[in-house]
């Protein structure tokens, strides 16, 4: 099984610069994908990625009546679920990589 052996000039197995990075560039495309300015991710707060999302991926989720008044629920469609997923797996990327990307910084900063 492999595993990791390189080290720095510390004999640290964990790069925090390294990883911050990564997590950065990761958070940079979902907010390029939304529509926002990627080039400094300090510059935003989760919330304003995570509206981002959903202004992005949003769709009408409105039950409504019809001619006669009667209930009816908000169809599920394919275009719908599709939304609906991508949003999901995109709001979960970027709260994962908010996450590594403040602990590598917490890291950093020892």
């Amino acid at each position: 099984m492999p595993f990791r052996t390189t080290v720095d000039s510390n004999y640290h197995l964990y790069d925090p610069d390294g990883h911050r990075l990564s997590a950065e560039i990761e958070i940079a495309k979902i907010m390029f994908i939304c529509g926002l300015d990627g080039s400094n991710v300090d510059s935003v707060t989760i919330d304003e990625i995570i509206d981002a999302i959903d202004g992005s991926f949003n769709f009408d989720k409105r039950n409504y009546f019809d001619e006669a008044d009667k209930f009816v629920p908000f169809p599920r469609t394919g275009s719908r679920d599709l939304l609906s997923k991508r949003a999901f797996v995109l709001k979960d990327v970027v709260r994962r990589m908010w996450r590594e990307l403040h602990l590598a910084k917490f890291q950093g900063a020892s």
